[in-house]
């Protein structure tokens, strides 16, 4: 749920304490909130278009990678016809949200490789569950080759927000071995769309990210993805403004 400005309550257990935490500054903050929302609204629409041509069961579809090729973005459906991952079909997204459908069969490419390596990698890795079912989003590191791949926690209301439960993990560029393990929050906080849409300075009603002094890529997108203002304190006590994804300071500090 939703918290008054200094108070939060522990909706779960509190995870393992975590050493060195990776920090992004907010326009890398702000650029990674937003990839992961278009990468999260490129899936629906490809998983639509793709249902419309396809049988995932009759045609083996049991996974997916969404990797940027050029100026474009693919999403390749993969089976695994005696135990190896072959495309069945990819959507690739040139200048529009309307995919190009291209039947395979086609081999995957060595990145596309490393990141469904990396979702493998991280799949056992969530030991604190906010929800029954999860998904995982992958994305370049911003200062190297290294893979980032997000464990977001899909919410079973659709007029629920799940605030906790995010989990970031760094790996390797083939996707093998995880270099840094980071929960993005401390609690499986959560709030209703309604709650959090009326939301304003004045009302006085903010999440916490007692991890870090800004807030993280998860909140700018959950904001793009909901359409909906976040305030978070941080670690420092400031309050931030996350909003169409854009994070700005709006209070330095307690009482102002």
């Amino acid at each position: 749920m939703s918290v008054r400005w200094c108070l939060l309550p522990l909706l779960a257990a509190i995870l393992s304490p975590l050493e060195a935490r990776e920090t992004f500054s907010p326009t890398e903050t702000e650029a990674l909130g937003r990839a992961l929302y278009d990468r999260q609204r490129m899936t629906e629409i490809a998983l639509d278009f793709v249902g419309e041509y396809y049988d995932p069961e009759a045609d083996g579809i049991t996974a997916w990678v969404i990797e940027d090729i050029g100026s474009d973005v693919v999403m390749s459906f993969l089976a695994f016809p005696d135990g190896q991952p072959q495309v069945v079909v990819n959507a690739r997204f040139s200048d529009s949200l309307i995919p190009e459908l291209m039947p395979g069969p086609a081999a995957l490419g060595a990145r596309q490789r490393a990141q469904l390596q990396a979702r493998v990698t991280v799949r056992p890795l969530v030991d604190t569950p906010c929800a029954e079912r999860y998904d995982s989003l992958s994305l370049r590191h911003p200062h190297s080759d290294d893979l980032l791949v997000y464990a977001m926690p899909i919410a079973a209301d659709a007029d629920e927000v799940l605030l906790g439960g995010h989990y970031r993990y760094r790996l390797d560029p083939e996707g093998v071995h995880v270099r840094e393990n980071d929960a993005l929050a401390t609690a499986c906080t959560r709030a209703s769309v309604e709650s959090l849409r009326g939301t304003t300075l004045e009302s006085g009603v903010a999440v916490r990210n007692l991890l870090d002094d800004t807030p993280h890529e998860i909140h700018v997108f959950l904001s793009l993805r909901y359409k909906i203002p976040l305030y978070v304190i941080t670690r420092d006590l400031r309050l931030w403004e996350v909003r169409d994804g854009r994070m700005r300071v709006v209070r330095e500090r307690p009482g102002e």
